[in-house]
């Protein structure tokens, strides 16, 4: 129980899985999208729009939890 303690509260490793997968999936979107270039329609934009908002939702988690590792009298 040790080390999934530690990985959980010590390294943040929700914190770093999660602002990982954004990271991948937006480079996967974009990727694809730029190589789609000739045949974007509103539809398109709209979803890749949609991804790429994904980032405001990490972001805004991660300060979130860096702020509550601020206050907390625990955090190391």
């Amino acid at each position: 129980m040790g080390l999934i303690d530690r990985l959980f509260n010590q390294h943040k490793l929700v914190r770093r899985v999660v602002v990982a997968w954004a990271l991948w999936l937006i480079t996967l979107v974009v990727l694809r999208f730029v190589s789609l270039m000739s045949t974007i329609d509103t539809a398109t934009v709209s979803g890749v729009g949609t991804i790429v908002g994904i980032l405001t939702t990490v972001l805004a988690f991660y300060i979130k939890s860096r702020q509550l590792d601020a206050t907390h009298p625990d955090s190391e």
